[in-house]
């Protein structure tokens, strides 16, 4: 009786610890599936908040300048994240590609159709990655040329109004009755507040009384060294294609068939510049 009470104990014992482990194999199990669970839920909210940066510009409205901060934006994921040649990073996930597409229609950036290909800034109408790093590249650049962006935005906002044509010569002449010479003389005086260059006034000081013909000269300096200057005819490309309007419909986006995450966003020019 005593053997077998003792067996019974030790087959109590043995069934217990079973159970016991059984129980946390079972726990461990349900807490594995759990965090499980939390890490895909993690996965899948970081996916929508990286494709949300991208989704946000499904739009018939974007302008240009916000296509220069998402391109940035685009070169620092490929150059940091991306398994794009070079990169260091132990992510690797694909590349994005960005496009624009002005249809044909990157001549409405242009101050002048009688520009040559030295002075455009868009000699193509698509671009993608390394273009449009070159085309921002360049823009930037021509802003450090001129002592920044403001000045470089300042000077294409206003060459209108500093290169004259004989229409708004006559317009002063006839309603603000101001002189050719009052006018150059203004256009003139503009310029050096905006861009600081004194050198086309050949020694001559801006406040002292110049002639008709000295004004004529200084202004036919002004205007050779405007429309002679690459860079700021290039630059006023830039600064109407910030103000350019652009779309991306659903159709314009595709995502990575692996990872889930945006892989080629396309946007359109659509003739409109705001």
């Amino acid at each position: 009786m005593e053997n077998a009470s003792k067996a019974l104990i030790i087959a109590g014992g043995i069934l217990l610890t079973m159970a016991i482990v059984g129980l946390v194999i079972f726990a461990w199990n349900r807490f594995s599936d759990y965090y499980k669970n939390d890490d895909n839920l993690a996965e899948i909210d970081d996916l929508t908040k990286f494709n949300l940066q991208f989704t946000n510009y499904q739009r018939d409205d974007i302008h240009g300048y916000e296509l220069v901060s998402l391109a940035n934006k685009v070169f620092d994921y490929n150059t940091r994240r991306s398994n794009a040649i070079g990169n260091k990073s132990n992510e690797w996930y694909n590349a994005i590609t960005m496009t624009i597409d002005f249809k044909g229609m990157q001549n409405k950036f242009r101050y002048s159709n009688d520009l040559t290909s030295r002075e455009l800034l868009f000699k193509n109408g698509i671009y993608s990655n390394n273009g449009i790093d070159n085309f921002i590249h360049t823009a930037t650049g021509i802003e450090e040329v001129y002592g920044g962006a403001d000045t470089a935005t300042k000077l294409a906002k206003s060459i209108d109004s500093l290169i004259l044509t004989q229409d708004q010569i006559d317009y002063n002449q006839n309603y603000k009755k101001m002189s050719p010479a009052n006018s150059k003389w203004k256009a003139v005086q503009d310029y050096i507040s905006i861009s600081k260059d004194k050198s086309i006034l050949g020694g001559k000081k801006i406040n002292e009384t110049i002639s008709e013909y000295e004004i004529n000269n200084i202004y036919s300096n002004m205007q050779r060294k405007l429309t002679n200057d690459a860079s700021i005819m290039k630059y006023y490309e830039y600064y109407q294609f910030k103000r350019g309007i652009f779309k991306c419909t659903s159709t314009d986006i595709t995502y990575d068939q692996s990872t889930g995450r945006v892989s080629t966003i396309k946007f359109t020019f659509t003739g409109k510049i705001e």
